[in-house]
């Protein structure tokens, strides 16, 4: 009778981590489950998926860079695969510091060092 119970009252935990396993398709019709880790050399960058009722579906990538979590969120889980792959190659070459620049700024980093 008791173990009943216990399975029952910790049968919405293995639910809710079903439920976290969510899966989508990209443009090339790729199937993808999340979280899912896009990997390059030795550093890993994460996409998540979140339903937020407020903002709706959102892909949410995280990357660390110096101890420290970074994420941005994206609409479409294509962009967002883009730019874990892009921030996994910089990270993985030693490009981290040029994450935040853009354009410009970015190919003027390099000099100023």
């Amino acid at each position: 009778m008791a173990r009943k119970a216990v399975v029952r009252q910790y049968s919405h935990v293995k639910a809710a981590a079903d439920a976290q396993k969510k899966v989508s398709k990209t443009s090339s019709s790729e199937v993808i489950t999340y979280p899912h880790a896009v990997r390059k050399g030795s550093v890993q960058v994460t996409i998540y998926r979140i339903n937020n009722p407020a903002r709706g579906e959102v892909f949410e990538v995280t990357w660390f860079k110096e101890g420290k979590r970074s994420r941005k969120a994206f609409r479409d889980p294509a962009e967002a695969l883009k730019h874990a792959s892009e921030t996994a190659k910089a990270l993985d070459s030693g490009k981290g510091e040029s994450l935040a620049l853009g354009g410009a700024d970015d190919r003027a980093f390099p000099r100023a060092c």
